[in-house]
């Protein structure tokens, strides 16, 4: 009787045990689904930076006809295109950050992943063991 005490309790942890590592599985999941969202905001705004930066600079070339006006348009397109360039340089610079997250949080979900298994494993040659021992038991005490 104590030792399917022991065994319900062992089953109640392994349980609890699997629930927690699903629960952190599906957190990791929740993380790295809302940073590929966040991944495809920073593409979708690169795209529309880049689009934007053609419409202007195209209706300031048709605008600015003179020399004077044309040379300082090219400054100000160089200076435009400059500010530009730094910007989509730094969305790529945070796009490479959340794949380096997601790459992170897959090897955590693996890791987490593999631990569960192995306390599974555990598990079950614990309650193999006492198992064994209840039928050895009622065994030699039939005797």
């Amino acid at each position: 009787m104590y030792a399917l005490v022991t065994n319900q309790h062992g089953y109640d942890d392994k349980a609890n045990h699997k629930l927690h590592n699903q629960n952190d599985t599906n957190e990791q999941e929740k993380k790295i689904q809302n940073l590929e969202l966040k991944l495809q905001k920073y593409e979708q705004e690169i795209v529309h930076l880049q689009e934007e930066l053609d419409l202007k600079t195209n209706k300031l070339i048709k605008k600015e006809k003179d020399e004077d006006g044309h040379n300082q348009l090219i400054s100000y397109q160089n200076d435009k295109l400059l500010m530009q360039q730094a910007q989509i340089l730094n969305q790529d610079d945070k796009i490479d950050r959340l794949l380096l997250k997601i790459a992170t949080l897959e090897e955590q979900n693996k890791m987490a992943q593999m631990k569960s298994n192995y306390i599974i494993v555990i598990l079950l040659c614990i309650t193999t063991a006492c198992i064994t021992i209840i039928i050895q038991h009622e065994y030699y005490n039939s005797k």
